[in-house]
């Protein structure tokens, strides 16, 4: 399932043809070996797998990447983002009598 390249986030996550680098770090369980991989190689991967090359640290040299349904992580990190929300927000206030 391919997501829209020009979709952006809240987080600003670069995903696809999005990404600048050259090369990259693949991490994850669906790819045969992780390491330092060329741009075309990791975007042909993701292709391959029908996913999202979604890049997860743009800082560091190479940024690192992941092949990914973007769609569904974009989910699972709203319904994250709302369970601690929901967690943070009950305030128990109890009532003392005297007299």
């Amino acid at each position: 399932m391919q997501a829209q390249a020009s979709q952006k986030d809240e987080n600003a996550l670069r995903i696809n043809r999005e990404i600048t680098a050259s090369e990259v770090r693949l991490v994850g369980d669906n790819i045969p070996e992780q390491g330092v991989y060329p741009f075309s190689k990791a975007l042909a991967l993701a292709e391959e797998l029908e996913l999202d090359l979604v890049e997860i640290s743009a800082k560091a040299e190479p940024p690192v990447c992941k092949i990914l349904d973007y769609q569904k992580y974009l989910y699972q990190q709203r319904k994250r983002a709302k369970e601690m929300k929901a967690n943070a927000a009950k305030i128990v206030i109890k009532e003392i009598r005297f007299g």
